[in-house]
Protein backbone atom coordinates (compact mmCIF):
# COMPACT_ATOMS: atom_id res chain seq x y z
CA UNK A 1 0.00 0.00 0.00
CA UNK A 2 1.38 3.41 -0.97
CA UNK A 3 2.02 5.84 1.94
CA UNK A 4 -0.64 8.29 0.69
CA UNK A 5 -3.29 5.54 0.45
CA UNK A 6 -2.30 4.24 3.90
CA UNK A 7 -2.55 7.73 5.38
CA UNK A 8 -5.96 8.30 3.80
CA UNK A 9 -7.21 4.90 5.00
CA UNK A 10 -5.90 5.49 8.53
CA UNK A 11 -7.52 8.93 8.63
CA UNK A 12 -10.88 7.54 7.51
CA UNK A 13 -10.71 4.73 10.07
CA UNK A 14 -9.87 7.16 12.89
CA UNK A 15 -12.65 9.51 11.80
CA UNK A 16 -15.14 6.63 11.80
CA UNK A 17 -14.06 5.54 15.28
CA UNK A 18 -14.30 9.10 16.60
CA UNK A 19 -17.75 9.52 15.09
CA UNK A 20 -18.93 6.23 16.56
CA UNK A 21 -17.81 7.34 20.03
CA UNK A 22 -19.18 10.86 19.74
CA UNK A 23 -22.23 11.66 21.82
CA UNK A 24 -25.40 11.50 19.75
CA UNK A 25 -28.23 13.96 20.39
CA UNK A 26 -30.24 11.17 22.01
CA UNK A 27 -27.43 10.66 24.53
CA UNK A 28 -26.78 14.34 25.22
CA UNK A 29 -28.36 15.73 28.37
CA UNK A 30 -31.80 17.04 27.53
CA UNK A 31 -31.92 20.83 27.90
CA UNK A 32 -35.67 20.82 28.45
CA UNK A 33 -35.33 18.17 31.14
CA UNK A 34 -32.48 20.11 32.77
CA UNK A 35 -34.57 23.27 32.91
CA UNK A 36 -37.45 21.31 34.42
CA UNK A 37 -35.13 19.80 37.07
CA UNK A 38 -33.80 23.29 37.86
CA UNK A 39 -37.29 24.30 39.06
CA UNK A 40 -36.59 22.31 42.25
CA UNK A 41 -33.30 24.17 42.78
CA UNK A 42 -34.39 27.70 41.97
CA UNK A 43 -36.79 27.70 44.90
CA UNK A 44 -33.71 28.10 47.14
CA UNK A 45 -30.84 29.04 44.80
CA UNK A 46 -30.11 31.94 42.46
CA UNK A 47 -28.06 31.26 39.33
CA UNK A 48 -27.24 34.66 37.87
CA UNK A 49 -25.22 37.49 39.39
CA UNK A 50 -27.41 40.17 40.92
CA UNK A 51 -30.34 37.86 41.61
CA UNK A 52 -31.74 38.43 45.10
CA UNK A 53 -30.56 36.06 47.84
CA UNK A 54 -32.71 33.05 48.65
CA UNK A 55 -32.72 30.38 51.37
CA UNK A 56 -29.62 28.71 49.86
CA UNK A 57 -26.43 30.18 48.44
CA UNK A 58 -26.21 31.58 44.94
CA UNK A 59 -24.87 28.99 42.53
CA UNK A 60 -23.37 31.59 40.21
CA UNK A 61 -19.79 30.53 39.47
CA UNK A 62 -20.14 27.30 41.45
CA UNK A 63 -18.27 24.99 39.05
CA UNK A 64 -14.59 24.98 39.89
CA UNK A 65 -15.20 26.68 43.26
CA UNK A 66 -14.43 25.15 46.64
CA UNK A 67 -17.57 24.27 48.61
CA UNK A 68 -18.58 26.55 51.45
CA UNK A 69 -16.30 29.45 50.59
CA UNK A 70 -18.63 32.19 49.32
CA UNK A 71 -18.75 34.89 51.94
CA UNK A 72 -22.36 35.78 51.13
CA UNK A 73 -23.79 32.66 52.77
CA UNK A 74 -23.54 30.98 56.19
CA UNK A 75 -22.55 27.43 55.24
CA UNK A 76 -22.65 24.49 57.62
CA UNK A 77 -19.34 23.59 59.26
CA UNK A 78 -19.62 20.20 57.51
CA UNK A 79 -19.75 21.75 54.03
CA UNK A 80 -16.95 24.20 54.83
CA UNK A 81 -14.75 21.32 56.01
CA UNK A 82 -15.66 18.99 53.13
CA UNK A 83 -12.83 20.08 50.85
CA UNK A 84 -15.11 19.55 47.84
CA UNK A 85 -14.35 21.41 44.63
CA UNK A 86 -17.49 21.51 42.51
CA UNK A 87 -17.05 19.47 39.35
CA UNK A 88 -19.59 17.48 37.35
CA UNK A 89 -18.75 14.41 39.45
CA UNK A 90 -18.90 16.08 42.88
CA UNK A 91 -22.08 17.92 41.94
CA UNK A 92 -23.62 14.67 40.73
CA UNK A 93 -22.78 12.93 44.03
CA UNK A 94 -24.14 15.84 46.06
CA UNK A 95 -27.38 16.20 44.11
CA UNK A 96 -27.96 12.42 44.28
CA UNK A 97 -27.92 12.56 48.08
CA UNK A 98 -26.72 15.71 49.86
CA UNK A 99 -26.94 14.01 53.27
CA UNK A 100 -24.78 11.11 52.12
CA UNK A 101 -22.30 13.24 50.15
CA UNK A 102 -21.61 15.60 53.08
CA UNK A 103 -22.84 14.31 56.40
CA UNK A 104 -24.05 17.17 58.57
CA UNK A 105 -24.72 19.70 55.81
CA UNK A 106 -27.85 21.83 56.16
CA UNK A 107 -29.32 21.43 52.70
CA UNK A 108 -32.96 20.47 53.18
CA UNK A 109 -33.22 18.38 50.04
CA UNK A 110 -33.58 14.58 49.98
CA UNK A 111 -31.77 14.14 46.67
CA UNK A 112 -32.36 13.22 43.06
CA UNK A 113 -31.91 9.48 42.52
CA UNK A 114 -32.36 9.49 38.72
CA UNK A 115 -28.96 9.74 36.99
CA UNK A 116 -30.43 11.04 33.71
CA UNK A 117 -32.23 13.85 35.54
CA UNK A 118 -29.03 14.75 37.41
CA UNK A 119 -26.97 14.81 34.19
CA UNK A 120 -29.52 17.09 32.52
CA UNK A 121 -29.66 19.33 35.58
CA UNK A 122 -25.88 19.62 35.82
CA UNK A 123 -25.60 20.50 32.11
CA UNK A 124 -28.29 23.14 32.59
CA UNK A 125 -26.61 24.47 35.74
CA UNK A 126 -23.24 24.77 34.01
CA UNK A 127 -24.83 26.93 31.31
CA UNK A 128 -26.96 28.99 33.72
CA UNK A 129 -24.49 29.65 36.53
CA UNK A 130 -21.49 30.92 34.58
Amino acid sequence: MKPSVFLLTATLVLASVAQAHAQTPAQAPDAVLGKRMWIQCRACHAAKPGEPPKAGPSLHGIFGAKAGTKTSFAYSPALKASGIVWTDRTMDDFIASPAKAVKGNRMGYAGMPNARNRAALIAFMKAETQ
